[in-house]
């Protein structure tokens, strides 16, 4: 009985591997099987360790402690550090963390006494390989005080799925990266001036346009670190992992707003994530979630570029066009003939703008578009 149940979560991560289902599907029953509090596959940079994407299944209410530990508690982590550099077992080896560090170590550590238990769990059996040369992949166990440490029949079983878990994201790595040969042909991207970037919520860039390019190699506020991208500030980093954990699973057109002020700098720069769903963007990015990022610079983008206004802003194509008009000097009429609509339907969405920009009047609206912080300061809202 037990073997079959192990057949059928290699069967889960395989599924999940080649897409055909999610880590979540395939992560939930092997927390189950395990009585485990959560089971874990986290991607690492292997330069410097830098947390790149986190995958878990197990109990609903932890979901919250994913978030925390991205934002601020791997950092205090000593388990993965000792996992990635291999000091206490070689890379491929089963890590059971109760041999390794004593009660009066658990006593005396941040990481084991501030965070674990929140969250009800106290040991942790995982390992490590690479599915790439660039990454290193950790697969663990969180498992709560009162289970326990795995039993030796329980390790059998781990060591088993281990190997096929091994051995599928090695080959969901190359299959993204065989993808994203594919996807680089596309050219809308391309036509933007803006730096924009297509992921995964994996951090993989499938593509990038000429100005993204551009930015990564100067490294100035993201970076393509072998195929992922990076923030090269510690705050943003945290900040951009965290937004795209978040948009995992949400609707097509969830997004996440970040701004960085890099140092002597008069105005922030705002880094746009937008979430594309496969089903509801006709397949033109790919038959997997994505994610679009999109860099915007006041200083090199134009206060009332259209794409700005409804990416920021949250306007619709229409109410960012009517925005542009306006502020090119347009009457509403104008613009109403122009775009073959009534009028009161133009002065609809110049008030939809005023609400979302705060203005009180046409002409306040027009001086906020050209006066570009003031305009920029009221997005992320």
């Amino acid at each position: 009985m037990r073997e079959a149940a192990v057949d059928a979560l290699v069967r889960g991560v395989w599924a999940a591997a080649t897409g055909e289902a999610s880590w979540v599907d395939a992560l939930d029953p092997v927390a189950r099987h395990f009585r485990a509090r959560m089971a874990v596959v986290q991607r690492f940079d292997l330069a410097n360790h830098r947390v790149l994407a986190i995958e878990s299944g197990g109990a609903p209410d932890l979901e919250d402690g994913v978030l925390q530990y991205l934002r601020q508690f791997h950092q205090l982590d000593t388990r993965k550090a000792s996992l990635l550099e291999g000091r206490l077992v070689p890379h491929g080896g089963w890590y059971h963390d109760h041999e390794h560090l004593d009660e009066q170590f658990v006593a005396g550590d941040p990481f084991y006494q501030h965070f674990l238990p929140a969250y009800g769990c106290r040991y942790v059996s995982g390992r490590t390989h690479a599915p790439a040369p660039d990454q290193a992949c950790l697969f663990a166990l969180e498992l709560a005080p009162d289970r326990g440490p795995l039993d030796t029949d329980e390790r059998a079983e781990l060591d088993r799925l281990g190997g096929h878990l091994d051995e599928a994201l090695r080959a969901y790595e190359r299959l993204r990266r065989a993808q994203a040969q594919v996807l680089a042909g596309h050219q809308l991207l391309h036509t933007f001036a803006q730096p924009m970037w297509l992921i995964d919520t994996d951090r993989f860039v499938h593509d990038a346009n000429a100005a993204a390019r551009a930015e990564a190699q100067q490294a100035r506020l993201l970076a393509q670190r072998g195929p992922h991208l990076v923030a090269t500030a510690g705050r943003l980093e945290t900040a951009l992992l965290a937004a795209v954990h978040q948009l995992r699973g949400q609707p097509h057109g969830s997004r996440q707003v970040l701004q960085h002020r890099p140092a002597g700098a008069a105005q922030p720069l705002w880094l746009h994530l937008s979430l594309l769903q496969p089903q509801l963007s006709a397949g033109a990015f790919g038959a997997q979630a994505m994610v679009l990022v999109t860099l915007f610079d006041p200083q090199q983008v134009p206060a009332f570029d259209p794409y700005a206004l409804s990416s920021l802003l949250d306007l619709t194509p229409t109410q960012a066009r009517v925005a542009t008009g306006l502020a090119q000097g347009h009457t509403v009429a104008q613009m109403a003939a122009a775009s073959g609509t009534a009028v009161a339907t133009v002065r609809s969405h110049l008030f939809s703008v005023m609400q979302r920009v705060g203005a009180n009047r046409g002409d306040d609206l027009v001086r906020r578009l050209h006066d570009g912080h003031l305009l920029w300061g009221a997005t992320g809202a």
